[in-house]
């Protein structure tokens, strides 16, 4: 196993969410996680404090993503066009690991009635 590898992250999210998917929320341990990545139980640590932030791996990203794009819009743009400029500044920053991930993000929340 190597000591860094530049994906571990993306590596950790990909697996909660498709265990999560698979056998529910609660039935996931860290260890699993981190198994199922490739990686330790303590690199999972290094990147989230619990499994439950894996949930929310992202957001504080899009979130700044959507108010760049809203504080660019013109200051003459009516609200519905300052918030089409948020979403335009967040579609454009996704990559093909952000849009792969989507459906699996739902089907883990999906598939636990506590999420």
């Amino acid at each position: 196993m190597p000591r860094w590898n530049p994906d571990a992250r993306e590596r950790l999210v990909t697996a909660a969410l498709h265990l999560f998917a698979e056998r529910g929320y609660d039935e996931v341990t860290v260890v699993e996680i981190a198994e199922r990545a490739g990686l330790t139980k303590s690199t999972f640590f290094r990147y989230f404090p619990d499994k439950r932030d894996v949930l929310a791996a992202g957001q504080e990203t899009l979130s700044q993503l959507l108010t760049e794009g809203i504080a660019s819009a013109s200051t003459d743009a009516t609200p519905l066009a300052a918030v089409g400029a948020g979403l335009e500044r967040a579609a454009a920053a996704m990559t093909p690991f952000n849009r792969e991930l989507g459906p699996v993000l739902h089907a883990a929340i999906a598939a636990n009635a506590e999420l």
